[in-house]
């Protein structure tokens, strides 16, 4: 089970992680207060991701 927690917690970080660079590549100049603020909220989610898969890393690979 936590093996396969640990997988989706890495395949979702790397989903979040696509979004914000293409955010950030194409679309930064035209990013509004409330696109920044969702640009902010997706990284917030990706270092809860990025921190429960580690937690989950360690369990794992111990």
């Amino acid at each position: 089970m936590l093996k396969f927690t640990f997988g989706l917690l890495v395949v979702l970080s790397l989903i979040l992680t696509v979004r914000i660079v293409t955010i950030l590549v194409s679309d930064f100049e035209r990013l509004t207060e409330y696109g920044m603020g969702y640009l902010v909220g997706l990284c917030a989610l990706l270092l809860l991701l990025l921190s429960l898969s580690y937690i989950t890393g360690r369990k794992v690979f111990k």
